[in-house]
């Protein structure tokens, strides 16, 4: 029986996590490769619920089980990607650890593909026309 990892995901759309093989010395890096191990990280927006019409966009982080192997060898070969730096996806053992997390960085973390405020907007405010529709294009 394998062991598995808690995979938190903030990002709306979800994740594929491949490993492949690297090139052989002398291959093209560009030809295509025999696809490896995947794990598709479901995204925040996945947790939509019927039953509470509540917007998909309201959801924090999605949490997928992945083999711990598996993480671990994805891990080392991704650990320096932005997404990863800047907390879009985290990794626990339990799930009450990982409910834990998602909590603690539901304001803290940004993915910048949250949905824009359209009450702060300021064009939404004004009743006059935007005066760049009116200008023709010469």
């Amino acid at each position: 029986m394998s062991e598995y990892v808690l995979v938190g995901c903030k990002l709306p759309h979800g994740l594929i996590l491949e490993i492949l093989e690297a090139p052989k010395p002398g291959e093209d890096f560009l030809k295509p490769r025999v696809a490896g191990h995947r794990v598709t990280l479901k995204g925040a927006c996945s947790l939509y619920n019927q039953s509470t019409k509540k917007s998909a966009m309201n959801f924090d982080y999605a949490i997928t089980p992945v083999e711990k192997s598996f993480w671990e060898k994805w891990y080392a070969i991704n650990k320096d990607r932005d997404f990863i730096r800047n907390s879009l996806i985290f990794v626990a053992d339990k799930q009450d650890r990982a409910e834990a997390i998602a909590k603690e960085r539901t304001l803290a973390v940004k993915t910048g593909l949250e949905p824009l405020s359209q009450e702060n907007d300021a064009r939404m405010k004004r009743n006059e026309p935007n005066p760049a529709y009116l200008e023709p294009n010469l």
